[in-house]
């Protein structure tokens, strides 16, 4: 999963599989999810592969502005109140 968020993060469109946690690469257009057989790979590489430098340029893009808006420090930054305040309410009696 790393790697795929450090590729979108650099401007690199990427191929990853179904069931990982990547399901809207296609949607946002920053690239594919596809089965994990060589026929799917092989379609999604006939796909790919002629795209010009300037689309492939505009599905990198697209996938850096995903991770900076989702994933970015200052984003995971404005989650930490809501997060602190789950576990500090949680009912640890349980425990």
């Amino acid at each position: 999963g790393v790697t795929i968020a450090e590729s979108l993060a650099s401007g690199t469109p990427v191929i990853t599989t179904n069931g990982t946690p990547w399901k809207d690469l296609e949607s946002r257009k920053a690239g594919w999810c596809i089965d994990s057989d060589v026929d799917a790979l092989t379609s999604c590489l006939k796909i790919s592969l002629p795209l010009s430098h300037s689309d492939l340029s505009r599905m990198g893009l697209k996938g850096r502005q995903w991770m900076e808006n989702e994933f970015s420090w200052e984003k995971i930054a404005n989650q930490m109140p809501s997060l602190n305040f789950s576990v500090s309410s949680a009912d640890v009696s349980v425990l």
